[in-house]
């Protein structure tokens, strides 16, 4: 009888332990590096094809086809194994030809900083379906079409070189090109890192010029560092220039192609300064330079003669503390050559407005208590501009469309969360990505009206992968300081966590400025998993 009590005692602790067990799979640190079970998918080398009809994504080193008005898959545009490679053959980066006829393949990338790469670069012909190995003197960085599609232009060693498909012909533009010393056509490690600055040259929109930066590095002083990752470390040698030191020296410049002459175009007399984005605008020989003071709380846009080199500053902008720093879409020139939008913070919030050619401000496109994110593109034909804001909440990303005069806003997105969205070139279709505390990455395809065509991702397996290791939700909440000033902050409870019990806490906290960690999207670093 006492045998019995005491096993019955026994299986009902063994009960009571199980029932308080959690039964969710243990996280470990194979399972997030190396099983990787709690990546997000999204849709990889994702390029809208310029018919406006299809788009193309990179899978596996295979660039597919699809119909934008039905979402299924046209045709395998170019397959890896249709080529012998010299190398590796690992494609990262593609681009068309305006008429689609040919592709621009960069593969056996070799990182350089950051954003910065060196690649085998190759031209694919989709009529012929062959490829021109676009040089054996070595890799090349920032390879680029012209827009006419006959020329690709590229830097090698510092130097701006020009490829002729026709002739198949190599033409070296810039000469002074040397490590440490110049730079043609890219930018340094201070313009892309510190300002985004990823291409150091533009092709004219008749094909016939090529704007470039010169960047002189003599005068700044040189960095070393030791590199790590094979089994003796090397060392590595660079012009950094740290807080308060000497710059370098930025010129722009435009090459002629049909007389071989550059022309320096006028940015000042200034050389303590820096010039973080050029662009063509839509009239003819003209260049916009954009200027901003060592200070950083002075810009001026410049407009510039592409024959003569003279220039005019139409817009200045002055600010006691700081001016963010330009971007790709600080500027964007309208098609009729008459207007330009630009983004600023003058209000104390950052919105867009719309310009004369002269620099006239004709008015706000955006106004109100919060900030815009993302200029998305304008549909000329239609007359909307589409952007991102944080106008629902300041950890809310939505999708909207408004005219240039600043009437008709309208909700593209309508999920709470993080959204963003990739326009065709027609702006007749966009795939629209959603996230949020509770929802990894879902990419669908709609057409212009907003109606669902296909679903592209759903990161299913990440969901479940999610409930199997009893992942905890991540918390938004919003956090007081002495001043009064409400700071947002998310947070994530330990696995098993009771109310009543007392927990290490974990604070991360990024202070680097144009950094929001805090947003209404799923996941976190994969770091923080191993603390849950």
């Amino acid at each position: 009888m006492k045998f019995r009590n005491l096993s019955l005692l026994i299986l009902l602790l063994i009960a009571s332990r199980a029932w308080t067990m959690d039964p969710h799979r243990e996280i470990t640190f194979d399972d997030i590096f190396r099983k990787q079970v709690f990546s997000e998918r999204s849709v990889s080398g994702l390029r809208s094809m310029n018919d406006g009809s299809h788009y193309t994504v990179l899978v596996s080193g295979n660039i597919l086809k699809y119909n934008y008005r039905t979402g299924d898959l046209a045709e395998i545009l170019f397959s890896m194994d249709q080529l012998d490679w010299p190398g590796d053959g690992n494609i990262s980066g593609y681009e068309f030809t305006q008429d689609d006829k040919k592709i621009l393949l960069a593969a056996d990338r070799e990182r350089i900083y950051r954003h910065s790469y060196r690649a085998n670069y190759y031209v694919y012909d989709l009529e012929t379906r062959s490829a021109i190995f676009l040089s054996e003197k070595g890799k090349q960085q920032l390879g680029t079409f012209s827009p006419d599609g006959s020329k690709v232009a590229f830097v090698r060693e510092n130097n701006l070189y020009i490829f002729d498909l026709e002739t198949r012909t190599e033409q070296q533009l810039t000469f002074d090109g040397e490590q440490n010393k110049i730079i043609n056509g890219a930018p340094d490690w201070v313009y892309e890192e510190e300002f985004a600055l990823s291409e150091g040259f533009q092709w004219s929109p008749d094909s016939k010029m090529i704007a470039y930066y010169r960047t002189d590095e003599t005068r700044v002083r040189q960095f070393s560092m030791t590199t790590y990752g094979n089994l003796y470390p090397d060392s590595y040698s660079f012009k950094y220039p740290k807080a308060g030191e000497q710059n370098a020296i930025v010129s722009i410049r435009v090459h002629h192609l049909l007389d071989d002459r550059d022309v320096e175009m006028d940015i000042g007399e200034k050389t303590d300064q820096y010039i973080p984005r050029i662009k063509w605008t839509k009239r003819p020989d003209e260049l916009s330079i954009m200027r901003l003071n060592r200070l950083q709380n002075k810009f001026d846009l410049l407009l510039a003669d592409a024959a003569t080199g003279e220039s005019k500053v139409i817009l200045t902008e002055d600010n006691e503390y700081f001016i963010k720093e330009a971007s790709d879409d600080l500027v964007v020139y309208l098609d009729n050559g008459q207007h330009f939008i630009y983004r600023s913070e003058k209000s104390g919030f950052l919105h867009f407005y719309l310009y004369d050619m002269d620099g006239n401000k004709i008015g706000p496109i955006t106004h109100g208590d919060w900030d815009v994110i993302d200029f998305l593109g304008m549909d000329e034909k239609r007359g909307y501009m589409y952007f991102t804001s944080y106008e629902e909440s300041s950890v809310r990303s939505t999708v909207y469309r408004i005219r240039p005069d600043g009437t008709g806003k309208e909700k593209v997105s309508e999920k709470p969360g993080w959204n963003t969205a990739e326009f065709s070139k027609t702006f007749d279709y966009y795939i629209h990505t959603h996230s949020s505390v509770t929802t990894p990455n879902y990419i669908t395809l709609h057409n212009a009206k907003g109606k669902l065509i296909s679903v592209l991702e759903d990161n299913a397996r990440l969901k479940e992968n999610a409930r199997v290791y009893g992942l905890p939700e991540k918390e938004l909440f919003t956090i007081t300081t002495p001043e009064g000033v409400e700071l947002n902050a998310y947070m994530y409870k330990p696995k098993r966590f009771r109310e009543e019990g007392e927990y290490p806490l974990m604070i991360h906290v990024y202070g680097g400025p144009e950094s929001q960690e805090v947003q209404d999207k799923w996941g976190t670093s994969p770091w923080f998993y191993l603390l849950l």
